[in-house]
Order: structure tokens, then sequence, then C-alpha cells
């Protein structure tokens, strides 16, 4: 096989490997433009269902990313706004901690955020790594953004006060899921 031919074959198995083989992807609508995320259903099926019932139900929309720690993630899931007022997300319940699971947080991997050091204390709030975060081990992985890394660290550049609540709220306004099953 020449050259040519195995770049085309490669660029083929990635694209089937990314957008087929029952692959869910979630695509938030931001202020800043579209962010899209792979969802690791098979590798973490318990988050992933959490994670789309609060995309299903609407509760993550017009919520926005309340915690940036520059060089390091991006953190959403705890607030919303309505009718122009901050109010948490209600929670559905905690879930099993599924690290383990073979992903790692680094660079543009999504996690959820666990508390007080028990890890199966995750409900609605999740993580974008920005760097490689091999320090969180203990964060279950549970998806991976595939297009929009340009918004996330566009996200991630907003001025932020000393608990590191951003001064600016970039909504997500609406969620759209893409399930290729």
């Amino acid at each position: 096989m020449n050259f040519k031919k195995s770049v085309v074959f490669l660029v083929i198995f990635f694209f089937f490997y990314l957008y087929a083989n029952g692959a869910v992807f979630v695509v938030l609508h931001t202020d800043y433009g579209n962010i899209k995320i792979k969802l690791f259903k098979k590798e973490a099926p318990v988050t992933v269902a959490n994670f789309l019932r609060y995309v299903k139900s609407g509760r993550y929309n017009n919520m926005f990313f309340h915690r940036i720690v520059k060089k390091f993630v991006i953190q959403g899931g705890k607030y919303r706004l309505e009718n122009g007022k901050v109010k948490k997300i209600k929670e559905y319940g905690k879930i099993k901690n599924e690290k383990g699971n073979g992903f790692y947080n680094v660079k543009k991997m999504v996690a959820m955020a666990h508390f007080d050091g028990k890890p199966n204390s995750a409900s609605s709030q999740f993580f974008i790594n920005l760097r490689n975060n091999v320090s969180l081990s203990d964060y279950a992985v549970f998806g991976r953004v595939v297009a929009g890394w340009n918004v996330v660290k566009k996200i991630a550049q907003l001025e932020v006060d000393k608990k590191a609540y951003p001064k600016k709220k970039i909504l997500v306004k609406r969620w759209d899921i893409i399930d290729n099953n």
C-alpha cells in the first residue's frame, strides 16, 4: 500500500471511529460558539446516562461555566440563569464513580466533579480539562471535546475573581444530542 492510500485509510478509519460505531455526541450552543463532545457511553454508562438526563430535562439550558482555573479546568453544571437570576441547578442525586474506565484527565477530556474527597458524590457538575491533569485520577472521565476547542479556550480566558468565578457569564443556551445508534 502506498503512502497516499495509507493516509486515506487512516482518515477514513479515524472518521468511522470518531463519528460512527454507535457514538453519542452533545453540542453545547454557547454565547461564544459551539462545543461538541463525544460521550463514552460504553466505558462510562452510568455517568453518560446521568449527564444526558440533565441535558434532556433542560436543566443544563442557560447554565454557565461557574469556575475557571486558568490552565487547569473550566467547570459547569452548578448554576444557570433563570429570568435573569442565578439559580442552582436542581440535582437528581449522586452517582457511582466510574474512574478507571481506560480514560484519563488529559487535555480536552470531560469528567464529573465530586466533592469533599468522596468519589461517589458526583451529580450535576462536570469539568473540561485544559491540560493534562494526571493528579485528577479519582475523577471519572466520560467524554472528549472533538470540536470547538477554540470556544473552550476563549471561555478559559475570561476574567475571574479570587474564587475563580468568571466576572462575565457565557451561557450554554441549549444542547443538542447526536445519537448514531
